[in-house]
């Protein structure tokens, strides 16, 4: 921690501020530096020669130029020059001077080191334990949907430079952060020490193999997700199909989880003939799965014609590689490739397990997908009617009403009444008249046990089915519940 203390200090101080670069550089997004490709790298190497300390340092520690050492004395004190030496933040290389091997970048109140896959616009070749700096939109995704409510311990799987783990430091009494690469882990151990964050433990583990039987609060995970082969860097290689990470991620985790735990995890997966991917996720969880809720959030559907042509444009494949997309999909009886995010919860108390699947609308956040997740757990509760009944739900915003007409025996007929929400989910449930009558009549004033009455008066309904369609009501966010 002391070798990098005056090094952090000096960096918080010196205006290199991802606030700043983004700025400067006219980018939506922070990763896109560290990929300076054709015209845009040209645009940015441009960019790097402007005046200023903190131009100084992104154009070191993110472009990978090599400066002299009285470059160096202009912009920063001696004492702090030779703690970036000593700590293998530089390097002297041939014909004296000083450069950095690795990236080191600014994020969310951290300064992150990583390998770097260019060196001003020169692309340099990657290892299967290549790092990646985490700053990636998909990367991003993750750590805004990994739930930042307090916690005493969390374990995040997978940690790569441990972008995660110093985020979930912030909220979590310890973490735990684990890497099957050996490199990730010193990268998260050494970002640990630049940051000046105690409360982290960085551990090489397969898996949950160096776990010891601990148990966690909570659990997250951005794990590789694409269909790879052996040739794939250890950040990217999900496996033959894509899942197979995933399948023994999940297998494990009731167990690690305590009473009431829930897991977070950015996934990828297939929707198949016959085979929905969170039926397959549970299955994933095998026994442990009776004591699991799975609760899968899609943010993201792709046909397979769409997943093969993004593939291949991303990679700038061949035409051949979209064949062999198109024969994987073909043989694993895919309809679509479904990304979103992931809740699992270990039961708290004897209840039946919940398993659900819903569409995420844009801005839609990990609290929604908690609060969600909560109340079809509550609705599973035998307590549940005990507990709702006295409860006055409000009106809630952001939900319509679809009724459609057609010509029957010469007149115009109502035949369907659908409620249409867009916020946080996206659904559309085809319902009875009185459904949208019980809909309109929530003011906050009545009690569900009266609002349930007067429509069993119209209606005859029995009172377990006015409650379950009152649960989706809520569910669906048309009336709001405490």
């Amino acid at each position: 921690m002391v070798k990098y203390e005056r090094v952090r200090q000096y960096l918080a101080a010196s205006g290199y501020t991802s606030e700043f670069l983004l700025q400067h550089f006219d980018l939506p997004s922070l990763h896109l530096l560290f990929y300076p490709v054709g015209r845009q790298g040209e645009k940015f190497a441009q960019q790097y020669r402007r005046s200023g300390t903190a131009l100084f340092l992104a154009r070191v520690f993110i472009g990978g130029y090599g400066e002299s050492r009285e470059a160096f004395r202009e912009h920063m004190p001696d004492a702090v020059f030779d703690a970036m030496a000593e700590g293998g933040i530089l390097e002297q290389v041939a014909g004296g001077e000083w450069q950095s091997p690795g990236l080191v970048f600014p994020f969310r109140g951290f300064f992150i080191a990583a390998d770097r896959a260019f060196r001003g616009q020169q692309q340099l070749p990657l290892g299967r334990d290549y790092v990646a700096g985490g700053a990636d939109p998909t990367s991003v995704e993750f750590y805004d949907n990994m739930a930042s409510t307090p916690c005493r311990t969390l374990l995040e799987m997978g940690t790569g430079s441990g972008i995660g783990a110093l985020l979930a430091s912030r909220f979590a009494e310890r973490v735990w952060a684990l890497d099957i690469n050996p490199r990730a882990v010193e990268y998260a151990r050494r970002n640990c020490e630049l940051n000046g964050v105690e409360n982290v433990t960085a551990m090489e583990s397969d898996l949950y193999s160096a776990t010891d039987g601990q148990t966690f609060e909570r659990i997250v995970a951005n794990l590789p997700f694409v269909p790879s082969d052996e040739n794939t860097a250890v950040f990217a290689a999900g496996g033959d199909d894509g899942e197979r990470i995933l399948a023994g991620f999940l297998e494990g985790c009731a167990e690690r989880l305590t009473p009431g735990g829930r897991l977070y995890a950015l996934v990828m997966g297939s929707d198949r003939e016959e085979d929905g991917f969170e039926s397959r996720i549970r299955r994933y969880l095998g026994s442990g799965g009776e004591d699991c809720d799975v609760a899968l959030f899609a943010r993201k559907t792709m046909t397979p014609a769409e997943f093969a042509f993004d593939r291949v444009a991303l990679r700038n494949s061949e035409s051949a590689a979209l064949f062999r997309w198109v024969r994987f999909m073909e043989q694993h009886r895919i309809e679509q490739m479904v990304l979103g995010t992931l809740l699992v919860q270990r039961r708290e108390a004897e209840r039946p397990a919940v398993t659900l699947r819903h569409t995420l609308s844009p801005g839609a956040t990990v609290e929604d997908m908690d609060r969600r997740l909560s109340w079809e757990t509550r609705c599973a509760r035998p307590d549940f009617a005990a507990s709702i009944l006295s409860a006055r739900p409000t009106a809630s915003e952001g939900w319509r009403v679809l009724t459609k007409h057609a010509m029957e025996d010469g007149k115009m007929a109502t035949i369907s009444h659908s409620i249409l929400v867009t916020h946080p989910f996206e659904e559309t449930v085809e319902c009875a008249p009185w459904v949208v009558s019980l809909a309109a009549r929530v003011d906050g004033e009545r009690t569900v046990s009266q609002l349930l009455g007067a429509i069993q008066k119209q209606t005859g309904a029995p009172g377990d089915v006015l409650l379950r369609v009152f649960a989706q009501l809520a569910a669906l966010g048309v009336a709001g519940v405490r």
